[in-house]
C-alpha cells in the first residue's frame, strides 16, 4: 500500500528516482530533481527508465560491507501498488559484489535503459525485447 511520507505524495508523469528501501521491504519513491522522498510502496510502474549507479557509493558499500543507497531507477511515474503486468517476465537485477551495472537476465548482460520497468519485491522486471543498451533499442 502506497504511503506518503511527510505528507508528500506523486503525481502520474513525474519524473522519479526509485530504489529498494531495507528499512520498509518496499520501495521508496523521490523527486528527481529535489531528491525529497515522496511515497513508500511495494511495488511501483515506471516509463523511460535508466539505470543509475553511484560509484563511490558501490566502492564504500564494497568496502565497508554495509548496504547504503546508490542504484536506483530513473524514470516517469506510472502507478504503484498494482498487480505486476503478465507481460513483465524479464528479471533486472543489481548487486554491488558482483556487477558494476544494473544486470539483464534476458541477455545476460549490462543494461542503461528500457521502455517500461515494474519493480517489485527483490527484482525490477520488464518486457522482453523492450529493452534500451545504450540508448538504442535492441
Amino acid at each position: 500500500m502506497m504511503k506518503s511520507y511527510r505528507g508528500r505524495s506523486v503525481t502520474v508523469g513525474q519524473l522519479v528516482d526509485v530504489y529498494r528501501n531495507l528499512h520498509t521491504s518496499g520501495y521508496s519513491v523521490r523527486d528527481a530533481k529535489t531528491g525529497l522522498v515522496l511515497v513508500h510502496c511495494d511495488s511501483v510502474l515506471l516509463h523511460s527508465c535508466s539505470f543509475k549507479i553511484q560509484e563511490s557509493g558501490r566502492i564504500k558499500t564494497i568496502e565497508q560491507k554495509r548496504k547504503r543507497v546508490h542504484a536506483w531507477i530513473r524514470g516517469i511515474f506510472v502507478s504503484a501498488d498494482e498487480q505486476q503486468p503478465s507481460d513483465f517476465t524479464n528479471i533486472i537485477y543489481y548487486n554491488p559484489y558482483v556487477t558494476s551495472k544494473f544486470w539483464d537476465s534476458q541477455t545476460n548482460s549490462p543494461i542503461d535503459f528500457a521502455e517500461e520497468v515494474y519493480c517489485a519485491g527483490k527484482f525490477a522486471y520488464s518486457v522482453p525485447n523492450k529493452l534500451y543498451e545504450m540508448g538504442i533499442r535492441l
